[in-house]
């Protein structure tokens, strides 16, 4: 995958916060105005190592494999969906008694869905420390005119 280009916002520890418009991946992308990768009308801020010591201003070129997309994707959409689903069928399914089929199925799903939420956060702490699905640094800009 092509590298992209952003600018360093912060550095925090070992790790810097890129600002950079949607790239290339982004373009033609159905989900880009609510994506937070690759809106191309606002910039996202993405969090990545710092491996080669970059400071706060500086222009930077990194990587975000397709294979972070994807699971990105997955993780943010369609599995909260699905876990969405599958509690609203299970809260039907078990039908509490004395309460309306169509609250146990609208409890089951919001319950379901909150529980995604929590898998997602501990996913994405964990996926963070694989170096295959975060973007990487691979180097810098030359400032213009320099």
């Amino acid at each position: 995958m092509e590298a992209e280009c952003g600018t360093v916002v912060s550095v925090e520890g070992r790790f810097v916060i890129v600002e950079a418009q949607g790239g290339s991946q982004c373009e033609g992308c159905a989900m880009g105005h609510s994506c937070g990768l690759g809106a191309k009308d606002r910039p996202r801020r993405i969090r990545m190592r710092n491996s080669i010591g970059v400071a706060e201003g500086d222009r930077v070129l990194f990587t975000l494999q397709e294979r972070t997309v994807l699971i990105a994707s997955f993780l943010l959409y369609l599995f909260p969906v699905a876990m969405l689903i599958g509690g609203a069928a299970a809260g039907a399914a078990a039908g509490i008694p004395g309460v309306d089929r169509d609250l146990s199925a609208a409890g089951g799903g919001i319950a379901a869905l909150l529980v995604s939420l929590g898998i997602i956060r501990l996913l994405s702490r964990r996926l963070e420390r694989m170096k295959s699905v975060v973007p990487i640094l691979v180097g810098t800009v030359p400032p213009e005119g320099g």
